[in-house]
């Protein structure tokens, strides 16, 4: 039976058409899966359901509620429908959820403003939903804010707030996409145990065909506002009718070539025994301090021209290792050194030969200044004065060598997508030609598409520049594609090192097979023609 029903989903912002003729339906106690890149109208359709589209945004269509009409219901009616009757879980659980209240509070009020019980009640029924989502023990996490919890530990707790009253559809919007591989599999499996077990309904938003491929019973694929194929799973991977679900499945399994590298090159990065720990908050006001060790005793080389991968859950000491390296993070014990020369001690002069590429593009630019002005910032390593007309030609040789325009130096950051956003930043990271370029998951974000582009641009990059790189991520298979030698992370020590293919098809430590047997994996299917 369905309880959910759009029929000729319209919706246009100004004069563009955001969504065209989008019609579905979704049946009790199943999981459709939208899938499409990013831009392609998956989040304005889950937003539309609930009537939370941009408010000069036109509406056009009919959504069927349980054979209710819901499109032509005032806001006071809809407050009763959304999140008592339909959930919505977000992308982004840090700015979902409101940083001044605990986390306790917040699934609390939504019991309290759905319902007749008081504080109290909604309280002790909020200790059995953080339980139920495995948030364990309860009493702590409670009491605790959303920055003193993991990611993993945030969307567990949105989550929560979506099956509060106990809805009859969720609507999740992308919500694993920062996650690691370890953690988003236990979030996965947390949905579809809370599907089944309450009979709910799901609407999953996803840019992956791998996370759906064993999670959803029908996709939905998304191109430009239109739903250009829809069917069940099992029937879509087998016989794909339209060419861009095609192209979506080809990105999903894409891999690159690597140049070739000289086997005996020297190293360029070197660092021995490194350890950094951070100071605990005291107990009490006279006792000794406690210490926390992000990273313990780690060594490892990276010659010249080598590209080398680093992962692990978070949490396990990536970014405190990544910000030791570029001098941003004090070291307790060991050393690094970039030719030679010890990193944490080194001139502005010597530190530009390392450069790096975040994982939000859009937070690591001034958006007040155009893109010429932000990729030349690196010279500002550099001593001494360079002509301006020299710079200005090396500005648009970098943006044409990744793939953008000359022209695009006049234009400002909020004028691109993700993926361009992204080319800007590798443009900015090798404008002085670095001699290491560390990329903090540079394509984690990104739909499958578009980090198929960026990872053959990288490629590209590194047969003409000669890129010597550490590339940090938690998935695997971009892992593979794009690195040469791979170390595994655990609790800040590196557990296991080796060629990128040997460790991940010949795993020899327990946690390397259980990351490899937590990636979502797309079937094998023979594919009809």
């Amino acid at each position: 039976m369905s309880i959910l029903s759009v029929e000729n989903l319209n919706l246009e912002i100004g004069p563009a058409k955001i969504l065209e003729d989008v019609s579905f339906k979704l049946n009790e106690g199943r999981i459709l899966a939208i899938t499409g890149e990013s831009g392609s109208g998956k989040s304005m359709t889950a937003l539309s359901i609930i009537q939370l589209q941009p408010k000069n945004a036109k509406l056009g269509g009919k959504i069927f509620f349980r054979d209710q009409e819901i499109t032509n219901k005032n806001e006071l009616e809809l407050c009763k429908i959304r999140g008592a009757k339909i959930g919505m879980i977000f992308q982004e659980p840090m700015t979902a959820l409101n940083p001044v209240k605990t986390v306790g509070d917040q699934i609390s009020e939504t019991i309290v403003l759905h319902s007749e019980k008081n504080k109290k009640s909604a309280d002790s029924e909020t200790f059995n939903i953080l339980e139920r989502v495995g948030l364990n023990p309860a009493i702590n996490v409670f009491k605790r804010y959303p920055h003193e919890l993991s990611g993993g530990q945030r969307q567990r707790v949105v989550i929560g707030i979506a099956i509060a009253l106990k809805p009859s559809i969720i609507i999740a919007d992308e919500p694993t996409t920062a996650l690691d591989v370890t953690t988003q599999s236990q979030i996965l499996a947390l949905l579809k145990k809370l599907v089944k077990e309450d009979n709910i309904s799901m609407i999953l938003i996803t840019h992956d065909l791998a996370v759906v491929a064993n999670m959803a019973d029908q996709i939905a694929v998304m191109q430009n506002g239109i739903i250009v194929e829809i069917e069940e799973t099992q029937t879509l991977f087998k016989s794909m009718k339209h060419e861009y679900t095609r192209s979506l499945f080809a990105a999903s399994k894409h891999s690159v070539e690597l140049p070739i590298i000289e086997k005996n090159s020297d190293p360029l990065l070197s660092i021995k025994n490194v350890s950094c720990r951070y100071r605990l908050a005291r107990t009490k006001i006279f006792s000794k301090s406690n210490y926390f060790t992000a990273v313990s005793d780690v060594s490892f080389d990276i010659k010249n021209g080598e590209r080398v991968g680093l992962v692990g859950e978070s949490g396990c000491g990536k970014s405190t290792l990544t910000r030791a390296i570029l001098g941003l993070e004090p070291i307790f014990e060991g050393r690094i050194n970039v030719d030679d020369v010890d990193i944490l001690n080194a001139k502005a002069s010597i530190r530009k030969n390392i450069q790096v590429v975040f994982q939000d593009p859009y937070g690591s630019f001034n958006p007040r200044h155009k893109v010429s002005t932000l990729i030349k910032e690196p010279f500002h390593l550099i001593k001494g004065s360079i002509e301006t007309k020299k710079i200005e030609n090396k500005i648009e040789k970098v943006l044409e060598d990744v793939g953008l325009s000359a022209d695009d130096k006049s234009k400002y950051i909020h004028e691109f997508s993700g993926g361009q956003r992204q080319r800007i930043a590798i443009a900015r990271a090798l404008i002085i030609k670095p001699k290491l370029v560390i990329f903090d998951e540079a394509v984690s974000a990104l739909d499958v598409t578009v980090r198929a582009q960026i990872l053959d641009l990288i490629a590209e990059l590194a047969a003409e520049y000669g890129l010597t790189y550490l590339f940090i991520s938690h998935d695997l298979s971009v892992i593979r594609s794009i690195t040469d030698r791979c170390l595994v992370m655990k609790n800040g020590k590196i557990i296991e090192q080796g060629l990128t293919k040997k460790v991940l098809e010949q795993p020899q430590n327990t946690y390397t097979k259980k990351l490899i047997d937590a990636v979502p994996k797309l079937p094998n299917f023979q594919m009809e023609l």
